[in-house]
């Protein structure tokens, strides 16, 4: 079924709304008091989509670029070059939940449609879970923090 181990994708993001809830960030706003520095930066998909989160206000806002790539799922065939943005919705010491719309795409349909992501921070460089694309289905992704310039 996927979803981060034991969890299920739903789960998770249940559990994630109800802990930002509880921290009172459920709306994206970030408390002063909350140490999210872990998430913001780049953070690497293989060698064609990277994650950009930053402050912005109080709340954290995101960015995904992704190189136009040829996909192993026979479903896809050419996967094309996209941004994608939005902002986090919940956050914690070690998950984010974050969803955002196509702004840019080489395949006109693709903006505006929606993209939803759910990560649980493994270690200190390392984002493991899902997203949920274009397509509607989830995808299993883990992303690699970049290393400072």
């Amino acid at each position: 079924m996927g979803g981060i181990r034991g969890t299920g994708r739903f789960g998770f993001a249940m559990a994630a709304t109800v802990a930002a809830l509880l921290l009172g960030c459920a709306t994206g706003r970030v408390p002063p008091s909350a140490n999210v520095d872990w998430l913001l930066g780049t953070w690497q998909w293989h060698t064609h989509s990277r994650f950009e989160f930053v402050r912005d206000g109080d709340e954290i806002a995101w960015t995904m670029t992704r190189a136009r790539v040829l996909s192993n799922n026979p479903r896809w065939g050419e996967k094309a070059a996209v941004e994608v943005a939005g902002k986090v919705a919940t956050v914690t010491s070690d998950r984010v939940e974050a969803f955002g719309t196509y702004e840019r795409s080489d395949t006109p349909p693709l903006v505006g449609r929606r993209f939803r992501m759910w990560l649980k921070r493994e270690g200190g460089a390392v984002l493991r879970g899902e997203i949920v694309g274009a397509g509607n289905e989830p995808i299993p992704v883990v992303l690699r923090k970049a290393p400072e310039p």
